[in-house]
């Protein structure tokens, strides 16, 4: 593939791992954490299906990878290692709930290194059509950046600039 793709998201990146955190943190959540937003993550998680996102983007041509089991910095790493490719991002793009991000606060965990299955990182030349398909099938799909010729892996967060880490297995 060459630099130019469009690379969206599907659903929200860490739902898999916020799950896990509420499931193995209730005590520490209990009072600090409205009850129903854990039991919202919890149902979002059970519910996030990337069969039919995959099946649009494989019929567009896209190249597909699933965060299933994997953090969206280790998938993200991953596929433009396997594509051959950088990238330019916007941080600010990335589909993530809101719940996602004060639970990681409160418990000090990263959210972009949490487990985000039921989340799809597609490439594609096509990413109107896709996102498109994708909204008539109740999917969310969110174009975050696009590939480059270049190695560098920008990651824009407003007017901070970072490059993604070579990923690396933490213990």
């Amino acid at each position: 593939m060459k630099g130019g793709d469009t690379l969206v998201i599907t659903n929200y990146i860490a739902l898999e791992g916020t799950s896990l955190l509420v499931r193995d943190n209730r005590e520490r959540l209990d009072g600090r954490f409205p009850l129903y937003m854990t039991q919202r993550i919890l149902e979002l998680a059970g519910a996030a299906d990337t069969v039919r996102s995959a099946e649009i983007a494989s019929s567009l041509g896209a190249f597909v990878h699933s965060l299933e089991g994997e953090s969206f910095f280790k998938g993200l790493w991953l596929s433009l290692e396997e594509l051959g490719v950088g990238l330019e991002a916007d941080m600010e793009e990335v589909p993530i709930r809101q719940e996602t991000v004060e639970i990681s606060e409160i418990l000090e965990a990263d959210p972009y290194e949490l487990p985000s299955g039921g989340s799809l990182l597609v490439y594609t030349s096509r990413a109107a059509e896709f996102i498109d398909l994708c909204g008539k099938e109740g999917i969310r799909a969110t174009a975050i950046g696009y590939t480059t010729g270049k190695k560098a892996r920008t990651l824009r967060n407003g007017d901070h600039v970072r490059y993604l880490d070579k990923w690396r297995e933490r213990p």
